[in-house]
């Protein structure tokens, strides 16, 4: 009766015991020392071919990883730069690729939910400043599309639109108190002409 050899736990299977059993299968069916090598060699040759692979996309993922962790680096320091914020740079952990990108997302995700709201509230301000302004002018107030500065979205800057259109807010209160005195002036000039006319 022939002996096999004991079959390895696929769990605890290598390629070094799998190329023993390919071995004593090859003698008991009488392989050619030469057939034997030209077969290892194939195998080796494929083992080489997928582990290749698996190293060239593990290294693009890799390169695209450090790729996202600089854009989401160059995109912190833009934002802190456009709000002002220089505290709340946040720091290079240290750690795998993945466990920065993971500390670093947070972050990133506050800054543009802050200057969004920054945005917001910079477009509501110069929208009432262009509408003022259409008003002072006698323009169309409905056609009035400010542009705002993406660059420059620093608490200083709108404090400084802010305090524009409080002057705005003034000088268009002015103008309606002036044009409404006039107004009353005038229709009480009117009556009493009317009047003088009716005695």
């Amino acid at each position: 009766m022939a002996t096999f050899p004991a079959l390895v736990s696929p769990s605890r299977t290598t390629c070094a015991s799998l190329r023993r059993q390919l071995q004593v299968i090859w003698d008991e069916i009488g392989e050619e020392d030469g057939d034997k090598d030209m077969m290892l060699q194939e195998l080796e040759q494929q083992c080489l071919d997928i582990y290749r692979r698996k190293v060239d996309s593990s290294r693009k993922h890799k390169a695209e990883l450090a790729q996202s962790l600089a854009d989401g680096e160059t995109e912190i320091a833009d934002l802190v730069s456009a709000l002002g914020e220089t505290a709340s740079f946040p720091q290079r952990v240290k750690g795998s690729l993945k466990q920065q990108l993971s500390a670093l997302k947070p972050a990133l995700q506050d800054l543009r939910q802050r200057k969004q709201a920054r945005m917001i509230e910079f477009h509501e301000t110069q929208l009432q400043i262009a509408q003022i302004c259409a008003e002072i002018e006698g323009n169309d107030i409905n056609t009035v599309h400010p542009t705002i500065d993406e660059c420059d979205s620093t608490l200083k800057r709108l404090g400084e639109l802010k305090s524009h259109l409080k002057e705005l807010q003034t000088e268009k209160a002015l103008k309606l108190n002036t044009s409404l005195n006039c107004h009353i002036f005038c229709s009480r000039s009117l009556s009493s002409c009317s009047l003088s006319f009716c005695v």
